[in-house]
């Protein structure tokens, strides 16, 4: 991946390096996608029935298994290894359905220039909205039909999910956190790169955390801050009436997420309102 910005998250940044294994991290994200509806609601907005599918950054591809044809061919390129394994688990499942999955174990940078596909995804990754210019540069050219990229639409920092749990003091002081990253997407894309279509999706981002410690140290890492000083220290007195026990939200809308939750619905749960921007374009 390209140097990360200041404000990004990364796999590879000096952030996700100095807060431990980013491998911990991935599978982290990775249960709070499965615990949100992020895939129940951006699938449907991204289509379904795609038959040759080039998936950039695939992550664990929550949302592009959605849309996949029976008998497609699905080549998702992912260098993350705790992410290549989540794609390698749901082979038997892909497999009944005749999809071939190509794992690239590698960045958008290093690909052949040989890959090609009818449909091209990129979605939730931090090159749409640090450096959309030179991704489309690369990507557009390797799709026959149409390119969709999934952004962060939310006026919170993008890289971080459970942002909007917070009060905004938390990390309102830099203007590239209050600005939606999909703005940053379109301005970077100047005029000649405007996609053909935009639809906003609403979606909640949920996580169960075992403990009231897992979640602060969570939270911490995330702003970056040492839970002695002052800013780490409000934050924990948020946490503290702010998380909600798991157990209290069974039998209503929120259920979803502790039927998702791999302690069984026991812990101390935190959501908040998403947007994405489904971002398209189409190729003759």
């Amino acid at each position: 991946m390209t140097a990360p910005a200041p404000s990004g998250w990364r796999w590879d940044s000096p952030a996700a390096r100095k807060a431990g294994d980013v491998s911990a991290h991935a599978r982290l994200y990775l249960r709070m996608m499965a615990q949100s509806d992020y895939a129940v609601r951006l699938a449907p907005a991204v289509g379904k029935n795609y038959v040759d599918v080039l998936d950039i950054g695939a992550g664990g591809g929550s949302v592009t298994r959605h849309c996949l044809a029976d008998g497609a061919r699905w080549c998702a390129v992912e260098p993350n290894p705790a992410m290549g394994e989540a794609l390698a688990a749901q082979a038997p499942a892909l497999a009944a359905r005749g999809i071939r999955l190509e794992h690239i174990a590698a960045r958008w940078q290093d690909l052949p220039k040989s890959v090609h596909a009818d449909a091209v995804f990129a979605f939730n990754i931090g090159d749409s909205h640090h450096a959309a210019d030179a991704l489309f540069d690369a990507l557009a050219p390797r799709a026959r039909r149409e390119m969709v990229w999934i952004v962060p639409a939310q006026a919170a920092p993008a890289s971080f999910c459970l942002a909007g749990f917070l009060p905004a003091d938390f990390y309102s002081d830099n203007a590239v956190n209050r600005q939606p990253a999909v703005e940053r997407t379109l301005e970077q894309l100047g005029q000649s790169r405007q996609p053909a279509q935009i639809d906003y999706i609403d979606w909640q981002c949920r996580f169960n955390f075992a403990t009231r410690q897992e979640a602060a140290r969570h939270f911490l890492e995330r702003l970056d801050c040492s839970a002695d000083s002052t800013q780490g220290r409000a934050l924990r007195a948020y946490l503290d009436h702010a998380l909600q026990a798991a157990g209290d939200f069974a039998g209503n809308a929120t259920r979803f997420a502790a039927r998702n939750c791999q302690n069984g619905g026991n812990g101390w749960l935190a959501a908040c309102a998403k947007r994405s921007a489904v971002v398209r374009w189409f190729f003759s």
